[in-house]
């Protein structure tokens, strides 16, 4: 058992948590609840287990489960729950619980916060003049092309709804989070989805801009890039607006 302890828990910190809580049970004579515990395989891998203990008669009886594959599935099932069906990218769900985390540590590590609203310029027109499978390709473009012109790790791009997208951008100024909007809208520039109904012949798209100040909630910082992005409407879109 010395050997096994040494080699299925090879770091000594982890090792000794798991002791600990083995030998509390061993010393009161009680079972352990299963729970998931980090196992080394003697080839290198590590697996998830999920681990139990009964006492019976002055001895215990160790229940071992691999539990890898089905945090995997449930990891997926995760996934999917946040994912958004049509853009393969996330979803409003999704964003609204990032939105609350960014928001959170923008305060505690007194950083800036920004936020990009976007919206696809006309777009019921070209649904109606092209149809919805057509419609459907554009948004799957639109957002793809969006996530690739945001390239930091930290940087995060969701579906708001219908033809919507928000891109929240960690310690982020607001003069950085325009040079991302423009970059987007480069992107989106360089794409080329016709469109001739328009007068620009192709896809464009409004953007609007906030970034937390102070005073704000996560909800007032949302609220201003929804009116930054009503203004680029009114500004004959396919522009970028910043809230002041």
């Amino acid at each position: 058992m010395d050997t096994w302890w040494l080699k299925a828990y090879p770091d000594p910190a982890y090792r000794s948590w798991v002791l600990q809580t083995w030998n509390t049970a061993v010393e009161h004579k009680t079972d352990i609840e299963p729970q998931h515990y980090q196992v080394t395989c003697k080839d290198g891998r590590l697996i998830t287990m999920e681990i139990s203990g009964i006492y019976i008669d002055n001895e215990f009886l160790a229940i071992f489960k691999d539990a890898t594959q089905r945090m995997e599935a449930e990891d997926i099932l995760r996934d999917m729950a946040f994912l958004d069906s049509l853009t393969q990218i996330a979803n409003r769900r999704r964003f609204d619980e990032k939105l609350i985390q960014e928001f959170n540590l923008s305060i505690t590590t007194n950083s800036p916060l920004s936020l990009i609203l976007i919206d696809i310029d006309n777009f019921k027109q070209f649904n109606d003049s092209y149809g919805h499978l057509i419609g459907d390709e554009c948004l799957l473009k639109v957002a793809q092309c969006i996530s690739t012109a945001v390239s930091r790790p930290e940087d995060f791009v969701a579906r708001f709804g219908g033809e919507e997208f928000v891109v929240l951008l960690p310690q982020t100024s607001a003069a950085g989070a325009c040079n991302v909007a423009q970059k987007i809208q480069h992107a989106i520039s360089e794409l080329t989805i016709i469109y001739d109904h328009c007068f620009t012949n192709k896809v464009t798209l409004s953007l609007g801009i906030n970034t937390r100040y102070n005073q704000c909630d996560h909800i007032q910082l949302l609220d201003g890039a929804d009116k930054a992005l009503y203004k680029a409407k009114e500004h004959g879109r396919d522009c970028i607006v910043v809230n002041q």
